[in-house]
């Protein structure tokens, strides 16, 4: 196996060698002078591992931090970027790619695609173990017979190549400058983990086509199904991501000026009723309220308290919750919206593929999956309302019906429930209240812990009942829908049986072996989650022909850029988002609102 650090006189030689490699499977791996490629960062250079060599092509021409500049030979002209072209525009290869949309964004900066087939290496380890307590390129290299290399951070650590920026949180953000790193560390570590990655996507392709044959062997899903869903979706999502959802920034300024003036105003009074400056501290508000002569919340060991939960409803009890609220709103949304905005005004989330052990997508920088849905109505200035279509635009937003609940009707087979639902027009939770001879919001409630896990307690604190009516309750309930209690026991069981369970689509869930009881739970919510991705996987391919774009994924709900003209893709994404599951007797249902102003105000489509 060789490794190579090209030089001018090797450059072209370097590329035949890859479009001759003789192998379909290619890893490629960037190196960037920080982690936000639509914040003024760029990639200094490419490293791509075959089956038997390793290329580092190094475009970086700054010098290093100890003042040294790159050999000449190894500092490759940023135009000749361009000469990557007929290598990824060529379908025939796959390519590994850890974090794979990352890669891809600083890629597309330079007017580089890829036309074949992405497999994102995180997300193919998730689908061969989705228990892993990590899936860094570190961690799962050990599991391929790799040692971590720690030397690039460590250098950068021992010699503060970083900047800290106030983003309103506890903690900075800390932007690290990887293209200060000397010379030799950061080739070395690149080319390391390009053949990591390279063995790591050739080792899960492995292990996933053992799986597959096992589930076949066994007349269950195919995890293959869920493999082609993960790698058509690395190119959906950078799409999303790449097109961005703008902000309006004078709202997002006004909103975020509002919020400090209460957070302000709420801090001042704290200290003039207690004679102490306000601070989030445990130390401080114990001494805050002893002062007062108030009491405050405790843990059932007796233990002071102060989450917001445990606040007792006084006069520093309210103004620590008023602080608090002002300060979330200040900082998680307002501050930092602006704070991660391009110059045009669009914030790009990332959607990470294998963020949840249950196979469901999360969302950071930011997460936009947590903007408040709720209780906004009296809010002076709701979070969604900062979020607008361009110009020419308009949002839909389309979302699936108590998606957890049918899916999991539908499986279990509860026809008599379906039944009512089908043929009488109810919804879930009132057909489940009465095949119960119950209320609705007993019934909701119900569903909801049954998916959650929860147990008697809870279902009497939720429904504010004593603990032995909540116990005939959950009894009555399992009574009542004999089909579910089988499903919810039959997955259980067969988890404990065999080590894991698989899904509608194929994803295999392993055994939670701490708490069994979550299985039915991820069941539905990993079935949940690859109905929606299949559903963006086949909007995206309708998109593909219309300007308008898919911005966001949130929870059961997608957010989509419509152009005004193109009014008839609506229907056709309702469509998709009602068919993509293939049901027996429960189809799923999803509702389209639309707003020409925010993400906030909203109505229905007709």
């Amino acid at each position: 196996m060789a490794r190579y650090i090209v030089e001018h006189k090797t450059f072209e030689e370097s590329l035949d060698r890859l479009f001759n490699s003789g192998g379909l499977f290619i890893a490629l791996d960037t190196e960037t002078t920080g982690l936000e490629p639509y914040k003024g960062n760029k990639l200094f250079s490419i490293i791509l591992s075959t089956e038997e060599d390793d290329f580092y092509f190094n475009f970086n021409t700054e010098l290093d931090n100890t003042g040294q500049p790159i050999p000449y030979e190894y500092m490759l002209p940023p135009s000749w970027l361009d000469r990557f072209k007929p290598l990824f525009e060529n379908s025939t290869y796959t390519w590994f790619i850890h974090n794979a949309k990352f890669d891809l964004h600083f890629l597309a900066k330079e007017g580089l695609y890829l036309a074949g087939t992405v497999y994102c290496t995180q997300t193919l380890a998730r689908l061969v173990n989705n228990r892993q307590p990590s899936y860094s390129l570190a961690n799962l290299g050990k599991h391929i017979g790799h040692d971590k290399d720690d030397a690039v951070e460590a250098y950068i650590s021992k010699h503060k190549l970083y900047t800290d920026v106030d983003v309103g949180k506890k903690k900075p953000k800390r932007l690290k400058h990887f293209e200060k790193v000397p010379f030799k560390i950061i080739s070395e570590y690149g080319l390391t983990d390009g053949r990591v990655c390279y063995e790591l996507g050739t080792y899960c392709l492995d292990r996933l086509a053992k799986i597959n044959m096992q589930q076949l062997n066994e007349g269950l899903p195919l995890v293959n199904n869920v493999l082609n869903i993960e790698s058509n979706l690395s190119k959906a999502l950078f799409k999303s991501e790449k097109r961005g959802i703008l902000i309006d920034k004078e709202y997002c300024q006004a909103a975020l000026a509002y919020e400090l003036d209460i957070y302000n105003e709420a801090c001042a009074k704290f200290e003039a009723y207690t004679g102490l400056e306000y601070q989030d501290s445990r130390t401080v508000l114990k001494k805050a309220f002893e002062k007062a002569g108030l009491p405050y919340g405790t843990t059932p060991k007796g233990n002071p308290s102060f989450k917001d939960e445990l606040l007792p409803d006084n006069e520093i009890g309210n103004l620590i919750k008023q602080a608090r609220a002002a300060y979330k709103r200040a900082n998680t949304y307002f501050k930092n919206f602006l704070e991660l905005a391009d110059d045009s005004g669009a914030i790009h989330c990332s959607f990470l593929q294998a963020g949840t052990v249950t196979g469901r997508m999360s969302c950071i920088n930011p997460n936009l999956q947590n903007v408040p849905k709720r209780g906004e109505d009296d809010a002076a200035y709701p979070v969604r309302k900062a979020f607008v279509p361009r110009p020419g635009y308009f949002f839909i937003m389309v979302d699936f019906d108590q998606m957890e609940y049918r899916l999991l009707l539908d499986i279990a087979g509860e026809e008599e429930v379906i039944r009512q639902i089908n043929l009488d027009g109810l919804d879930v939770h009132t057909a489940t209240a009465n095949a119960m001879g119950t209320n609705r919001t007993a019934a909701k409630t119900l569903n909801f812990l049954l998916l959650y896990g929860g147990g008697a307690q809870k279902l009497a604190d939720a429904l504010g009942i004593t603990l032995n009516e909540a116990t005939k309750l959950k009894s009555s309930y399992f009574r009542n829908l004999k089909k579910v209690k089988g499903l919810t026991k039959a997955l259980t069981d067969v988890a404990k049986r065999r080590g894991y369970i698989v899904n509608w689509a194929g994803r295999r869930l392993m055994l939670d072996e701490e708490a069994p009881y979550r299985m039915p739970n991820h069941y539905i919510q990993g079935g949940c989650g690859d109905v929606c991705k299949l559903a963006m996987v086949e909007i995206d391919k309708l998109l593909d022909d219309y300007d308008s774009t898919m911005l966001l994924q949130v929870h059961d709900e997608l957010i989509i850029e419509v152009k005004y003209g193109e009014e008839e893709v609506i229907p056709k994404i309702k469509d998709i988002m009602q068919t993509v599951y293939p049901h027996t007797s429960l189809p799923l249902t999803a509702g389209v609102d639309y707003s020409k102003n925010n993400w906030f105000d909203k109505g229905a489509y007709e």
